[in-house]
């Protein structure tokens, strides 16, 4: 099976399309699209601890993986794996809008 990368053009139809589908995985898909993040590392992020949007920035420090069965919050396997990365508008953009509607459903299940 020979499977070639995504066009530019391909990865933004993608997108466009998720975004219009309000999909919940498409701030993943940006991290993974525009920054290269890998996806256990984009829902591995811990929103207050390693996001900043103030400064279009994120420190990839942590991952999801599926082990045994389990999903496991751990640390990245090296301390080289650790980075800030400073991010274009359009994952500023995914990310406000992630930040509102998490707030929303934190606010309509009588959360804080």
């Amino acid at each position: 099976m020979n499977v070639k990368p995504w066009s530019v053009d391909e990865a933004r139809t993608f997108l466009k399309s998720e975004r219009n589908r309000e999909d919940l995985m498409y701030p993943a898909y940006v991290l993974v699209l525009v920054l290269g993040l890998r996806l256990g590392e984009a829902l591995g992020l811990r929103w207050d601890d390693d996001v900043d949007l103030d400064q279009a920035e994120m420190t990839i420090g942590w991952q999801l993986q599926r082990v045994a069965g389990k999903l496991l919050h751990r640390r990245t396997k090296t301390d080289a794996s650790d980075a800030t990365l400073p991010f274009p508008e359009i994952v500023t953009a995914a990310l406000r809008a992630h930040q509102r509607a998490r707030d929303a459903a934190h606010e309509a299940a009588g959360e804080n």
